[in-house]
């Protein structure tokens, strides 16, 4: 079979049509084309059986998006992304969705723009801050959960460890920038403690029973007291800056806080403002002593501008977080420095209270027991002698004060004793020293007979 087929396929490529054949043949295929034209697609559709049905498919659209739509759509989410969403996350507390945000990614990177290690310091100290400020805001709302209050504490000791490590680097390179720092460290953990405390107070005083044990920040006080300890022993080598640079930090700290005074936006009615501008009032007083002093003692001219340098950064720190200390009062964190008129009048008003404290408790003595007698005797003593004038004013007015803390103290004795001191002597009204000076020389020189 194979080899037929070989031999047809040999013998057909010899066989040739003629010429009138060809012809023919193709003349025959022109006619069977003629009357058997190919149908036009709309008839060929006609031409269907009806028992064939067509595939039915829902209607739809096409849309069509333009890269530069589609460019402008991804630019705008990467901005929400990389810009908006961690500008609202500055906002958050521990707790929040955004927190991780805020603490991993936006201080992050602002920590690596910090050059430097006093940028690296100040950088890391407000951090530190930050958490004690989120730490007083979940507190004052009752959302300070333990396992919250640990993790701040955790943050809290992280950061100043940082700080520590970082002014350790700076000693080697300028042992005045360090010691500066060292301060303002000790300063801010001094006053956050002591706010968190007062804050912790103000808790317990308004809120209700359990709710305020369990949010009075108690566990990240004892780490910041546990830090300033630290602080105070690893750095008490008794290194004294240079003046100038005590002094040029004093100047930037000043010029910071009173920055810090414009943004608040209070009031100068506000007794809040008043208060603040009366600390920075004490500051600039402070800072024209000590240049006057410098000529005379440059050690006790530095030892005021360090004193400077810690109200400063007291004041810094307070109002960093005005809206988490507005509560506390400022004179209980920051006391205000008297001026030689004010000591004056206050001493005039203590040392009549001290002598009206006194003569209630002379009337009484003989109404208590031996022994308490004794000490109330010891009380008068003490008070009397205290009273005597000193050479400084603030010397003066502190012992009245201690002369009146001691006579409270006698009063107390009395009173437990059952003695009625409900009846008070007659003691004339307070009056200012200068006034009772002025008053005793008139009346010396009205005694005093003519020559």
């Amino acid at each position: 079979m194979k080899r037929f087929s070989e031999q047809f396929h040999t013998k057909a490529k010899t066989v040739k049509l003629q010429a009138f054949e060809r012809e023919e043949l193709r003349a025959r295929i022109v006619t069977y084309m003629e009357y058997h034209p190919i149908q036009k697609p709309a008839e060929a559709s006609l031409a269907v059986p009806s028992r064939v049905k067509l595939l039915q498919t829902d209607a739809f659209q096409s849309i069509q998006i333009p890269a530069s739509l589609l460019f402008r759509a991804s630019a705008i989410f990467t901005m929400m992304l990389l810009v908006i969403v961690p500008v609202i996350a500055e906002r958050s507390v521990p707790g929040d969705s955004l927190y991780a945000v805020k603490v991993q990614f936006n201080e992050e990177v602002r920590g690596s723009l910090a050059f430097g290690s006093y940028e690296k310091i100040e950088w890391e100290t407000e951090r530190l801050n930050r958490r004690v400020a989120e730490a007083k805001l979940l507190a004052s709302e009752g959302r300070l959960t333990e396992e919250v209050e640990m993790e701040i504490a955790a943050a809290v000791k992280e950061h100043t460890q940082e700080v520590q490590k970082e002014i350790e680097v700076l000693r080697v390179e300028d042992a005045d920038q360090a010691t500066l720092a060292s301060i303002e460290l000790s300063t801010t953990l001094e006053l956050q403690s002591a706010s968190l405390q007062e804050s912790g107070t103000t808790v317990l005083a308004t809120a209700v029973g359990e709710v305020a044990s369990e949010n009075t920040a108690q566990l990240v006080v004892d780490v910041i007291n546990e830090s300033l300890s630290t602080q105070e022993a690893q750095h008490d080598d008794g290194h004294v800056p240079a003046y100038d640079k005590i002094m040029a930090r004093v100047e930037q700290n000043t010029t910071r806080a009173y920055e810090l005074v414009g943004s608040l936006g209070l009031e100068q009615e506000d007794q809040l403002y008043k208060d603040i501008t009366r600390r920075l009032e004490d500051v600039n007083r402070s800072i024209e002593t000590a240049k006057g002093v410098r000529d005379k003692d440059e050690t006790l001219a530095k030892e005021q501008l360090l004193a400077v340098l810690e109200r400063t950064q007291k004041l810094i720190v307070y109002m960093s977080d005005i809206d988490g200390n507005r509560a506390i009062a400022l004179e209980t964190v920051i006391p205000i420095i008297l001026t030689p008129e004010e000591q004056q009048s206050e001493l005039a008003s203590a040392v009549s209270e001290i002598a009206r404290k006194s003569e209630i408790l002379s009337l009484a003595i003989p109404k208590v027991s031996v022994g308490a007698a004794e000490k109330i005797a010891f009380a008068i003593d003490f008070a009397a002698k205290s009273s005597e004038p000193k050479a400084d004013a603030s010397q003066s007015l502190a012992a009245a004060k201690e002369s009146l803390a001691m006579l409270d103290d006698a009063l107390k004795i009395v009173s437990s004793e059952g003695v009625d001191i409900t009846t008070t002597p007659s003691v004339p009204a307070p009056v200012e020293l200068e006034a009772t000076t002025t008053a005793s020389t008139t009346l010396e020189t009205e005694a005093t007979p003519a020559p």
